[in-house]
């Protein structure tokens, strides 16, 4: 399964709703937002694994533009297919470099795993 990781903390929240680019007439057709690269080959290739790494690190504003991608699976213009699917890694705020708590409604867009690492492995 093709692996695409994204770090959440060192995108912008236009990173994930898509850049403006006009078209021919935008008081007709509106402004279609383009997507980033990632999010093309991902619907090209049509499955894969998109890893939001450092989630915990993103701020408010990054973390409310990833409520979309990761309930209506867009990005920009484009839908995510069914063979994409999304998972996230996420320290606690507490060991987190700059962390942020995790808003309420992204957290509950996932599944959560505690993880405690055994030192003596």
């Amino acid at each position: 399964l093709p692996l695409t990781t994204v770090i959440a903390s060192v995108h912008e929240p236009s990173d994930f709703s898509g850049l403006p680019v006009p078209g021919d007439d935008p008081a007709v057709q509106g402004v279609p937002m383009a997507p980033p690269d990632w999010a093309v080959r991902l619907v090209r290739e049509g499955r894969g694994l998109l890893f939001l790494d450092e989630l915990s690190t993103a701020p408010p504003a990054v973390q409310a533009a990833l409520l979309r991608l990761v309930l209506e699976r867009r990005v920009g213009a484009l839908r995510l297919p069914p063979g994409v699917r999304i998972v996230a890694a996420a320290n606690p705020r507490a060991s987190a470099a700059d962390g942020w708590e995790l808003s309420a409604p992204l957290a509950n867009r996932f599944v959560h795993l505690p993880w405690v690492h055994d030192h003596e492995v």
